[in-house]
């Protein structure tokens, strides 16, 4: 016999949001994570590398 749960009404937990992954084309000059290599952007979307962000110095990107 199989139980099928269901999300309960009584609790008013927000729904996780699924993470999709987009891959750059190969070849092309990107910007990753230092730490696990990830794709963050490509270097067309770079706006400024002397951008100042509330934690020290950033490169600001047009989207990521």
């Amino acid at each position: 016999m199989m139980k099928v749960l269901e999300n309960s009404s009584k609790h008013n937990t927000p729904k996780k949001q699924k993470t999709f992954q987009h891959y750059l084309p190969a070849g092309d000059r990107c910007y990753s994570c230092i730490h696990c290599r990830a794709n963050l952007a490509a270097h067309s979307e770079l706006i400024s590398k002397s951008f100042q962000g509330s934690q020290g110095k950033a490169y600001l990107f047009n989207a990521v």
